[in-house]
């Protein structure tokens, strides 16, 4: 095995993982007359369009190797006062932007809860980006 695969499989098993323990949950549903469960988004199906959106800036995950069921996302922002969300048609989701970000924050949230007392991961974690909010400037 090669170090470029190892790499790639390390991180997308990482990746769907995390999703799958953290934000899958909110994810599956009991649907039909039987109330069988029905997952509809999964942590492969997760990265794989993680990687298509930052590497290729679309939305289909058809060429993905991390890919499970999905085809095609559809991310969208509904009139106001309505809730689109998980809406699956054969292999393609449709997703509310607000709701998924919002999923994937509380995600981090429970990720970060659970990671308090490890102090490598808390090292790595003040390390990350930070984004500063300025609260009004005067000219």
């Amino acid at each position: 095995m090669n170090n470029e695969y190892f790499s790639y499989f390390y991180n997308y098993k990482r990746y769907a993982d995390w999703f799958d323990k953290y934000v899958g949950h909110r994810y599956k549903s009991k649907i039909g007359a039987h109330q069988e469960e029905h997952t509809f988004l999964t942590g492969n199906d997760c990265y794989a369009l993680r990687c298509s959106y930052l590497h290729e800036g679309k939305s289909n995950i058809i060429d993905q190797r991390a890919r499970e069921v999905l085809e095609d996302f559809e991310f969208i922002v509904p009139p106001k006062g309505s809730v689109l969300h998980c809406n699956q048609s054969n292999n393609n989701l449709q997703l509310q932007v607000d709701l998924f970000c919002t999923d994937i924050l509380e995600g981090v949230r429970h990720w970060i809860e659970d990671i308090r007392t490890n102090p490598v991961k808390q090292s790595a974690l003040n390390n990350l980006l930070k984004i500063s909010q300025i609260k009004y400037l005067r000219l």
